[in-house]
This record gives structure tokens, C-alpha cells and sequence, in this order.
């Protein structure tokens, strides 16, 4: 995967922890309370694994999740190699841009969703945007998990959206394909999440360590 120099990572950790914190103590005070009983579910095909650990699909979504941004760094490499000096330095930028993404995501029991994510622009403006709304499987089928979203956006848009998760052999990690377009697109730009269970003290403890460095 396509890696990023040490202050990038410093900087992104500290953001994906601070991105944690917010969730975790309520952040969104205009969010609203939603009474909703457990995740709809409208189809369902239960792994062997699943049958196995007596989890279902939703279950194994609840909770804080951590995402961090990947790409192909050997199709990054040869995409590189087809470009001029000039196209390099700004599929360089871009690809910084996208590297410094952190998200962080709560899926709730009651069917309720809050995340938040933060972006490094590629003129190096700190980009910041939250979300709350609803949640809820539509299929799964192996390793995908098929989420329905219904969310308002900071600025009050609403959106409707479906993306698959893809849960790594651990459990405990899920990918997300990013459509970012341009020259990135054929990279495998996407958002792994791991499962976090982070109390606030030990998430102000991470950002501290992480800027101490």
C-alpha cells in the first residue's frame, strides 16, 4: 500500500483520535435522539463464520470505527511513470491530499450513525465535515456488508447513500472503496476501518503522545 512520510502519520493519527473523542463524548450537540430499535436489516445471508461466532452482520458493525486512507503504491508507481514532471508534482499533491484523510465512524445499536472526517487539502487547509442520520443493512454476502445511509451533513444537506464494507480475515478491520477519480482512481483508493474501544482519557492520551513525537 501507498505510504506516507512519518509527519503525515503523525498528524493523521492525531486527527483520527481527536475524530474518536468527538464521538465518543457526543460532540454534535445538534443531534437528534432517535429511539429506533436494532439496525433494519432487509436481506441477510449469515456466513459460516458468523454462524460460528453467533454474531450477525450489525453486530459485528456496532461500534467506533477508525479509518484510515490506502492505495496500490505499485499502481501508484506506474501511473507515476506515465506522466510528465509537471502532471507528477500534482498526482503527488492529490495523492498527499488523499493519504492525510482520517474518518471516524460510530454505528449505533439503535440505528443511528455519527462520523466525522478530516482532509489536508492539497494547498494545506485543514478540511473538516461531520454527519448524523440513520443506518441499516440492505444485503450481505461473504465478507460484504451492503449499509444504507440516511445523513444530514453539517451544512443541513441530506444524503442518501450505500456503500460496501469489505471485513478483512482478522474481523476486527473493514475496507471501503473511495471514489476519488482522476489519475488516483485506477490505485485502489480506499478507507480501511479498525474497531476502536477507546475511552476519552485514552484517546486524549494518544493525541498527546502522537504530537509529542
Amino acid at each position: 500500500m501507498f505510504k506516507i512520510d512519518s509527519v503525515f502519520h503523525r498528524f493523521r493519527l492525531g486527527m483520527m483520535l481527536g475524530l474518536a473523542a468527538c464521538l465518543l463524548s457526543g460532540c454534535n450537540s445538534s443531534e437528534p435522539t432517535d429511539n429506533t430499535s436494532e439496525p433494519e436489516t432487509t436481506t441477510q445471508q449469515t456466513t459460516p463464520q458468523d454462524q460460528v461466532a453467533q454474531v450477525s452482520p450489525a453486530q459485528k458493525l456496532t461500534g467506533v470505527w477508525l479509518g484510515e486512507a490506502m492505495m496500490d503504491e505499485a499502481k501508484f508507481q506506474q501511473k507515476l511513470a506515465q506522466l510528465s514532471p509537471e502532471q507528477q508534482q500534482l498526482t503527488l499533491a492529490k495523492a498527499r491530499s488523499f493519504m492525510s484523510m482520517a474518518m471516524a465512524i460510530e454505528f449505533r445499536s439503535d440505528g443511528t450513525i455519527q462520523n466525522g472526517v478530516e482532509i489536508v487539502s492539497t494547498d494545506g487547509q485543514v478540511l473538516r465535515d461531520s454527519a448524523y442520520g440513520k443506518w441499516k443493512i440492505v444485503s450481505t454476502k461473504d465478507n460484504d456488508v451492503v449499509v444504507e445511509t440516511l445523513e444530514t451533513l453539517s451544512d443541513g444537506t441530506v444524503v442518501t447513500d450505500q456503500n460496501i464494507y469489505t471485513f478483512l480475515p482478522e474481523g476486527n478491520r473493514f475496507a471501503m472503496a473511495v471514489p476519488v477519480g482522476g489519475e488516483l482512481q485506477d490505485c485502489n483508493p480506499m478507507m480501511v476501518f479498525e474497531r476502536k474501544s477507546l475511552s476519552e482519557t485514552t484517546v486524549a492520551e494518544g493525541i498527546s503522545d502522537t504530537q509529542s513525537k
